[in-house]
């Protein structure tokens, strides 16, 4: 396993950091997290013994790490986690950004939660479609099954158990987090999708989000119907589905009755899920601060 330092870990560490200690009322200054590949148990100033402070006093460590090498260049994970309490369960978080940005900065403020919650979390780096990437579907999806497959094998050298990994994912982080538990060769145990693209194909006739779709599967509805069909959680998904937690607004830019579907579907294929539907108009990410909570409630349920 490849240890690497990464400068944009450490913006999206101090960010997190900020927050942490915003949500806990605290005003101290955040501490120096350890150093990329080095993920040390705090001590004891007297003693120099590892402490044995609660979950939500200890330091948040990053590194990231090399999960695999595709087109020439390295896919990176970062992982976040509190030392020392291994084995933990690991969450693998995917961000929106339409397929095409990687926006993970914006999960910045809810790291530190789902780590004090007892989780190790994982942020992959896929493959993007163009303009940020040249790759087209599946390769995104491929890249989070290898991520999975990679943390079967490696997750207690994270700190974590291979035998309980769940996925977030918002918007199209969503998407391909469905994707991967409904489909992929390496699922995870659990997942939770937040307004998550479900149906591509009806997408693009509403008009929404037509650049993205066309730029992530490479082709338009009336050239490639089986590609867009292929590409959408609502019609693949099947009895190998891990238990599904979808969290959507009442009045946001993804038609309802997507969630409504999908939700039809796996009762019909015996999954285990749960829909939370809440009455706002919001979309992906902009959720969390309702759907946090139930998330880490579903994710202790069911890992």
């Amino acid at each position: 396993m490849s240890v690497a330092r990464r400068p944009e870990i450490w913006k999206l560490m101090a960010v997190a950091l900020v927050g942490a200690l915003v949500s806990t009322g605290c005003s101290q200054a955040p501490r120096r997290t350890a150093p990329a590949g080095e993920v040390s148990e705090p001590t004891d100033p007297q003693h120099g013994s590892p402490t044995t402070a609660p979950r939500s006093k200890r330091k948040i460590a990053a590194r990231t790490v090399t999960y695999a090498t595709r087109d020439g260049r390295g896919l990176q994970l970062d992982v976040f986690q509190v030392p020392g309490t291994a084995p933990l369960p690991v969450l693998v978080v995917m961000h929106g950004g339409i397929w095409r940005r990687a926006v993970k900065r914006l999960w910045a403020r809810y790291v530190p939660r789902l780590v004090r919650a007892g989780y190790v979390v994982v942020m992959p780096d896929v493959r993007l479609a163009p303009p940020g990437g040249t790759s087209l579907f599946p390769t995104s999806v491929d890249d989070l099954s290898d991520v999975m497959v990679w943390l079967r094998r490696h997750a207690p050298e994270l700190g974590g158990d291979p035998e309980r990994i769940g996925m977030l994912g918002s918007s199209s982080g969503g998407h391909l987090a469905l994707m991967a538990a409904g489909t992929g060769r390496g699922r995870p145990d659990a997942v939770a999708a937040y307004s998550p693209l479900v149906h591509i194909s009806d997408l693009y006739q509403r008009n929404l989000v037509r650049s993205g779709i066309e730029a992530y599967l490479g082709c338009l509805p009336v050239e490639c119907p089986d590609r867009y069909q292929a590409a959408s959680p609502l019609f693949v998904m099947d009895r190998d589905t891990p238990p599904t937690l979808l969290v959507h607004a009442s009045r946001e830019a993804v038609p309802r009755v997507h969630f409504v579907r999908l939700e039809k579907r796996l009762e019909r294929l015996g999954i285990h899920h749960r829909r939370l539907e809440l009455d706002d108009e919001v979309h992906g990410l902009k959720l969390m601060p309702d759907a946090i909570g139930p998330s880490i409630e579903f994710m202790r349920e069911n890992l």
